[in-house]
C-alpha cells in the first residue's frame, strides 16, 4: 500500500477496538490472497476494508477462519524471519575449525569401519569353525546343517 492508502485505511479502522484491528487486516489480507486468482479478485483494497469496517461496526460479523489460518502463518512466517536473522548474526566458523571437526568425524568413521570389519571377520571364523567341526556339533544335536545357522 502506499502512503496515502495506509492513512484512509488508518482513518478507516479509527474507532474499531485496537484488538480486532489486526484480525480485520488479516482478515482483508486472507482474502485478497485467495482470491487473487479467481474471476473475482478483490479489485480495491481499501474499498474492501471500508466495507469490513462499517459492516463491523453494524455489529455484521466479517471475521472468518480464513483470517485466523492467515494470522497463524503470519506468526509462524515472523518466528522463521527472526530465527533466520539470528542465525546470520551467529559467526561463521572458522575454515580451520570446520577442518578440524570433518577430521575428527572421519576418525570416528574409520573406527567404526574397522570395528564392522572385525566383527565380519569373526563370524566368518566362526562359521568356518562350524563347518571344520561338523561332529562337535552333531554331538550338540545340531547335525550337519549347523553352520547354515551361525551368526
Amino acid at each position: 500500500m502506499s502512503a496515502k492508502e495506509i492513512n484512509l485505511a488508518k482513518s478507516n479502522m479509527a474507532g474499531i477496538e485496537p484488538s480486532l484491528q489486526q484480525a480485520i487486516l488479516d482478515e482483508m489480507a486472507a482474502k485478497i490472497q485467495t482470491q487473487c486468482k479467481t474471476s473475482n479478485p478483490v479489485r480495491n483494497p481499501i474499498g474492501y476494508l471500508t466495507w469490513m469496517c462499517n459492516a463491523h461496526r453494524a455489529g455484521t460479523a466479517v471475521l472468518t477462519s480464513l483470517g485466523i489460518r492467515y494470522a497463524e502463518k503470519r506468526e509462524n512466517q515472523a518466528v522463521l524471519d527472526l530465527q533466520a536473522q539470528e542465525q546470520k548474526r551467529q559467526p561463521m566458523p572458522d575454515k580451520k575449525t570446520v577442518v578440524q571437526a570433518s577430521a575428527t568425524r572421519r576418525v570416528d568413521y574409520s573406527d567404526k569401519i574397522q570395528a564392522l570389519k572385525d566383527s565380519l571377520r569373526s563370524r566368518k571364523n566362526s562359521q568356518a569353525d562350524s563347518a571344520t567341526y561338523p561332529g562337535q556339533l552333531g554331538a550338540m544335536g545340531l547335525g550337519g546343517n549347523a553352520a547354515c545357522f551361525a551368526v
